[in-house]
């Protein structure tokens, strides 16, 4: 279990999610933007809550291992939806044009 902090507060929550929460913060800050994520995490009554928090672009988000007795949290819809989030910034794998498809796209084409 890791014990991920920001601003607003501090939530137990399992490696994996507190591991892509902490990728996607620092991919929005890389992108200079700022966004929401939802985490399940474990309360202080031992169940599991969910959380929204703001990460990115000038927050802070620190995630640190924590050797807790118990079942590790794991929840792969969460992990999924932040892995999402994390996609959605980065590039589709599109390349430029090169000058040749532009001359083609353009009805530039060489004819002999």
């Amino acid at each position: 279990m890791k014990l991920l902090t920001n601003g607003t507060g501090t939530y137990l929550t399992g490696d994996l999610i507190a591991d892509e929460v902490v990728s996607l913060g620092v991919a929005l800050s890389n992108a200079q933007r700022v966004d929401a994520v939802e985490i399940p995490f474990r309360a202080a009554h031992g169940g599991v809550e969910q959380a929204v928090i703001t990460i990115g672009w000038q927050t802070h988000v620190n995630a640190e291992s924590q050797s807790i007795t118990g079942d590790e949290l794991v929840d792969h819809g969460a992990v999924r939806a932040i892995v999402a989030q994390k996609h959605r910034l980065e590039p589709s794998g599109d390349t430029p044009m090169s000058a040749e498809e532009i001359g083609h796209a353009q009805g530039y084409d060489d004819v002999v």
